[in-house]
């Protein structure tokens, strides 16, 4: 059967279990939903649902998030809803006029602070916060390459400051993407006035800032779109035509790196991982096998479970209790 099918059958049941008034059940399987097919095509689908059987649904939390931003982020909200649904929070969103990221936080009669958000995510793009540092690197001397970082990190901080002085929110802060090529090529890594060097000189103070004020917290936006490629996560006809920079099919894993602050935010964590022993921890059966016959090590098979033990024992040291089952 195609996933599409599936979804098919998935979205049925979904319908049946609300018409038989089993909103718990009928709320898992749109979770099933989402994680078969997370997009647009199924994210109306979630949402709808999900306001039709909210109030009958133990757990739900209701969010206001507002969105600053400096590109068109319009089409990524309702994947953003979405994936708020399926995690049983409610949301209410703000997105912020565009371009006007900078007024919007230093008036303090603005729609965002009668908005009264519970988080902010901070969207700017560094395209338009300094279109010399992205584009017409090569023309810049290293006191102007300087003169504009700086300039940068004292906008950020007076941001940050500025709402915490208004704002009790939790802030989701954008950090700022090198580009796809250096625009000294790969001149760029020889130079002292590296562009790449520079940009992320800028992020590793402006995480830095971050961290100094409660409740503040760096996105690592470079990092995310190395994971899935640049150059599959632009789409330069869009960004010229609707100053939209990240392609439709990239669009998911910037809503999905945003429920990854948004959920611990609202107290949406795991808290305990339960494993099964034979054939999870180690390949093989003890009782059949002996502990000399188990795969693990660091040679395949074996190098599979020992890296996944290792997985395990990241979420430990990060405060997530383990047990067997």
């Amino acid at each position: 059967m195609t996933n599409e099918a599936n979804e098919n059958v998935l979205r049925n049941q979904a319908d049946d279990l609300i018409l038989q008034d089993l909103q718990e059940n009928a709320m898992a399987v749109l979770e099933q939903v989402w994680r078969l097919n997370p997009g647009i095509a199924s994210s109306g689908f979630i949402r709808n649902r999900f306001q039709q059987i909210k109030e009958k649904l133990g757990g739900v939390v209701r969010c206001k998030i507002a969105l600053l931003r400096s590109f068109t982020i319009e089409p990524i909200i309702p994947l953003l809803e979405a994936a708020c649904a399926v995690g049983k929070i409610d949301t209410e969103i703000y997105i912020g006029q565009y371009n006007a990221y900078q007024s919007e936080i230093l008036d303090t009669h603005s729609a965002l602070y009668k908005f009264e958000p519970n988080i902010i995510i901070l969207a700017i793009n560094i395209r338009d916060l300094n279109p010399l540092l992205w584009s017409q690197y090569t023309s810049l001397s290293t006191v102007e390459v300087a003169s504009y970082a700086e300039s940068i990190i004292e906008g950020f901080k007076s941001w940050l400051n500025a709402i915490r002085s208004q704002s009790t929110a939790s802030i989701i802060v954008h950090g700022l993407e090198t580009p796809t090529s250096a625009s000294n090529g790969i001149y760029d890594a020889q130079t002292t006035n590296s562009q790449f060097e520079t940009i992320r000189e800028i992020n590793i103070i402006i995480a830095k800032c971050c961290r100094s004020i409660s409740g503040v917290y760096f996105l690592d936006y470079d990092a995310l779109v190395s994971r899935h490629g640049k150059e599959v996560w632009h789409d330069a006809k869009k960004w010229e035509l609707m100053r939209v920079p990240i392609s439709s099919a990239c669009s998911i894993y910037l809503a999905k790196e945003w429920i990854k602050f948004i959920y611990p935010i609202l107290g949406r964590v795991v808290k305990c991982l339960v494993l099964d022993l034979d054939n999870t921890l180690w390949g093989g059966i003890v009782g059949e096998d002996g502990i000399e016959g188990i795969k693990i090590g660091i040679e395949y098979p074996g190098s599979i479970y020992r890296s996944f033990q290792q997985a395990i024992i990241d979420a430990s040291n990060r405060g997530i209790i383990l047990a067997i089952c």
